[in-house]
This record gives C-alpha cells, sequence and structure tokens, in this order.
C-alpha cells in the first residue's frame, strides 16, 4: 500500500486522485495508510487512476 501511496502522490496527489477515482479524499489517505486496509473496489479505482491493472494467474497447474 504504501508504494501506490507512493505512486499516486508522485503522479497526481491524493487529492486530485481521490476526485478522479470517485474515492473520499479521507478514505483513500486512511485506505493507502500503513494501517490501511481498502477495500477492494477503492483499490480497483486507484489502480486504474495511476493506469496500472491487476492480473490474475494460477498458482499451480496440476493435469491430474
Amino acid at each position: 500500500m504504501a508504494a501506490l501511496r507512493d505512486v499516486a502522490e508522485a503522479q497526481k496527489g491524493l487529492g486530485k486522485l481521490a476526485a478522479e477515482a470517485g474515492v473520499n479524499r479521507e478514505n483513500l489517505y486512511r485506505s493507502l495508510s500503513d494501517e490501511g486496509n481498502p477495500r477492494f473496489s477503492t483499490l480497483w479505482a486507484v489502480l486504474k487512476s495511476v493506469g496500472m491493472r491487476v492480473s490474475l494467474e494460477p498458482a499451480r497447474l496440476d493435469h491430474r
């Protein structure tokens, strides 16, 4: 979360990012804090706003 906060601050600033992501500014600060526990929807909106995406892949393929 700290790395994402650093990227967000460097690219846009958290206030502008909150507005673009449609997230309450105070909640965004709390979510991206060291003790933060953001909702998936908040994380997704922040990632999208800073031009990042998430991909998932199987941890292990077992064809038995």
